[in-house]
Parts: C-alpha cells; sequence; structure tokens
C-alpha cells in the first residue's frame, strides 16, 4: 500500500476519540487502537485516518488455549450449512426457521414466486433456497471442491503464512481444525482486522471467538495482514489489496481443500471496510459478509458492481462516534446502516419494507434476489466494545448468519 500519515498521533488511555487528518480527496478511513492507546497508523495518501482507542477490540493481550500464541493467529474451516427450504415435488417451498442467533415462529411459503408469510424466512420457489440455520428442512447443495482437494498440501494446525506478489511479501494467519482430513471441502472464514492491527494480533486478541470456534464448528479461519497494518480499498479490485487477496485465495484453495460455495468475509472498524470491499470486489468468490463497526470507505453507489446478490450483515453501535444508523454522517464521512441497505436492496433485488428482526435491534430485508438477505443492526456498544455487546453474540449468531449461504 502507497501509504504515508505524517503527524497524525493518538495516545489516549480509556477514551474513545476520533483524529481527522486533512485529504486532499476527502476519502475516509476507520482504525481502531489498541486498549494501551497506540491509535497512530499509515494510510494512503489523500485519505482522511480515523482512530478511535478503548477497551473492547483492542485487546490483544492473552494467548489461545487451541494453539495459538500471543502473537500467531487461526484459521479453522466452516462446512456446515445447518438447514435449507425444503421444496415438494409440487414446487412449493417448506417451512424456514430462520435467522442467526434466533427461532422464529412460523414459516415462510412461497409458490411459483408467490409468497405467502407468515413469520418466517421467506423461500422463493424457482430459486435455490436460503439455508437456515436448525430448520433441518432440506440441505444445501453438494460442496464445490476446489483443486487442492485432490492436490492439496495443507495439515491441521496454526502457521504464519506468506505469499509474494511482485516485489511485495503479504502476509496471514492461518488456522486448519484437527477435522481437516484434506478430502472434505471446508468453508473459509477472512477475518480483517482494525487499523494498526495486524494477522498475528487480531487473531490471539483475548476477546476473539472465532479463533475457537474454526475448531469446534469446522472452518478455515484466516487473518491476513494490511500493508503497514492499513487496507486500502479506494484503489478498486486491481489495488494492492485486491491483488493480495485473489493470490490468497488462489493460493489457499489450490493447497487447501476448500468449499468454493462458502467462502466468507468478515471484520471491524477498517475490517469492516474491507469486508464491504470483498462482498463488493468478490461477490464470484464471497457467499456472504459480516462488517462489523466500519462502513465502506469507497463509493458504494458508484463503485459496488457485485457480480451476484451477496448476503450482507452489517452491525455497529449506538454509541460509536464513527459510524451512524441514519443520516446525517458522522465526521468519517462514510455511509450509514439505512445507506447502506438502501444500496444493496437495489444491487440484490430485494423487494418489500425491512422486518425488525433479533428482538428489535436489527432490520432484515429478505424478499432478495438468489434467497440473499440485507440485515443492519445497531446494538449497545461503542465502536471498540462491538464483540462484547450484549444484543446479540457477535460470534454465535455472526457465524449462524454466514453459514447459511452458499454461492450456487
Amino acid at each position: 500500500m502507497k501509504v504515508a500519515l505524517a503527524g497524525c498521533w493518538l495516545g489516549l488511555l480509556f477514551v474513545v476519540a476520533a483524529v481527522s487528518c486533512g485529504s486532499p480527496n476527502g476519502t475516509t478511513t476507520q482504525t481502531t487502537a489498541s486498549e494501551t492507546g497506540a491509535g497512530a497508523g499509515a494510510t494512503k495518501a489523500g485519505a482522511t485516518a480515523q482512530a478511535a482507542a478503548g477497551t473492547g477490540v483492542g485487546n490483544s493481550a492473552g494467548a489461545k488455549a487451541s494453539g495459538a500464541s500471543a502473537t500467531g493467529g487461526t484459521a479453522g474451516t466452516a462446512l456446515a450449512v445447518s438447514g435449507a427450504s425444503a421444496t415438494s415435488s409440487a414446487g412449493v417451498a417448506g417451512a424456514v426457521v430462520s435467522t442467526a442467533g434466533a427461532s422464529v415462529a412460523g414459516a415462510s411459503v412461497s409458490t411459483a414466486g408467490v409468497a405467502a408469510s407468515t413469520g418466517g424466512t421467506l423461500a422463493t420457489a424457482g430459486m435455490p433456497p436460503t439455508a437456515a440455520a436448525g430448520s433441518g428442512a432440506g440441505e444445501p447443495p453438494a460442496a464445490d471442491p476446489s483443486p487442492g482437494c485432490t492436490s492439496g498440501t495443507i495439515k491441521p494446525g496454526h502457521t504464519n503464512e506468506t505469499i509474494q506478489i511482485g516485489s511485495t511479501r503479504r502476509e496471514y494467519v492461518q488456522t486448519v481444525p484437527s477435522s481437516y482430513d484434506g478430502k472434505k471441502p471446508f468453508a473459509v472464514l477472512l477475518d480483517f482486522h482494525g487499523g494498526t492491527y495486524d494477522g498475528p494480533r487480531w487473531d490471539s486478541r483475548a476477546s476473539n471467538k472465532f479463533h475457537d470456534m474454526a475448531e469446534t464448528e469446522n472452518f478455515i479461519y484466516i487473518t491476513p495482514t494490511g500493508l503497514n497494518q492499513w487496507w486500502t480499498t479506494t484503489e478498486g479490485a486491481d489495488g494492492a489489496d485486491g491483488m493480495f487477496m485473489r493470490a490468497l485465495l488462489d493460493k489457499l484453495k489450490t493447497t487447501g481443500c476448500v468449499d468454493n460455495r462458502r467462502v466468507y468475509s468478515t471484520g471491524c472498524s477498517m475490517g469492516g471496510d474491507m469486508s464491504f470491499y470483498m462482498a463488493c470486489y468478490f461477490s464470484d468468490v464471497i457467499a456472504a459478509s459480516l462488517p462489523l463497526c466500519g462502513s465502506a470507505s469507497f463509493d458504494l453507489e458508484k463503485e459496488c458492481k457485485p457480480k451476484r446478490p451477496v448476503s450482507l450483515q452489517f452491525v455497529i453501535g449506538s454509541q460509536d462516534t464513527l459510524n451512524c444508523w441514519a443520516p446525517p454522517r458522522t465526521s468519517v464521512g462514510n455511509p450509514c446502516a439505512t445507506e447502506v441497505q438502501a444500496v444493496f436492496k437495489t444491487l440484490n433485488g430485494c423487494t418489500g419494507e425491512p422486518k425488525k428482526t433479533h428482538d428489535g435491534v436489527c432490520e432484515t430485508l429478505d424478499q432478495c434476489a438468489e434467497g440473499t438477505e440485507i440485515t443492519i443492526c445497531m446494538v449497545d456498544a461503542q465502536h471498540t466494545t462491538i464483540y462484547t455487546n450484549t444484543d446479540i453474540d457477535i460470534y454465535k449468531d455472526g457465524w449462524e448468519f454466514l453459514k447459511r449461504y452458499y454461492i450456487h
């Protein structure tokens, strides 16, 4: 990444603050500082860095008992999509119990594309069903195995990986669960760090549960490192991070047995921005995305042109001064949650109005093309405490959301 940020430092203890550095073009990027308060970083020339210091996201103390060191990360493998809508021989979609973290009473029935809903998740006849966690109403399609399922070399364990892209060496942490045998395709979760972090520290922070869930939920867990601990999403698909993601995924699918239908992305703050980037520029690879506490710093309306609909769940905190539920936007300038939903409503061909979900903290559009959904949530949290909020279990509910979706 061609970055330079001089004269912008944030040194705070137990205080959340936003610092704005001058920008020729007005673009913005977000970063979360560690709990020690070191919140500086480098960003692409012409961008505005927004730094936040706090205690939630920034906790890198403590190594994981499952083999990660304090400087290491892990990657696991997600396989199952638990439940899908069932379709009878007459073409009537069966009941679906939805959604991440909550069972919904009732069912949504659709015949020949006309839905009659009684409080459940929509399954449209003639479209592949949306697999619903815990429904047990049918099975998702068979896995699409990557080349590594016949010639792969990776083994279970936690490793620090590198990949050379031109003259630049890029790094990432990879954790493969003990259940991996190189023959059964596993899902993949890409988890992007906040600004001033790196892959090892993001993976090994004490609050990270995705690391351990990789073992229990059987998915490969990847925490990449941005150049100079920063992500740049304003360079488009052919930028430095776009080339990094393509190379990383190509390598992983060649050396590992991956289910091409189930590759997911998540991340917080600047990592949330990167999750939007993956949904927009890597829609042929990413089945669903879970951006947290960080909106897109690139122009969604003009630049986001996915090749297929991608399910999205965007979660922000009600006390987050860097993000917003509805306009006006914050000083960061990135789109608010309702603006994000409006853009993806069009991109995913959604109809109808948002429904309240997750005990009212979320709004969901579930009548979208190819069984996708667009959900936005606002929980009781600050920018840096999103992972420990009590409204939604980000890890459990987040993974339940992601694993319902697949590329068909």
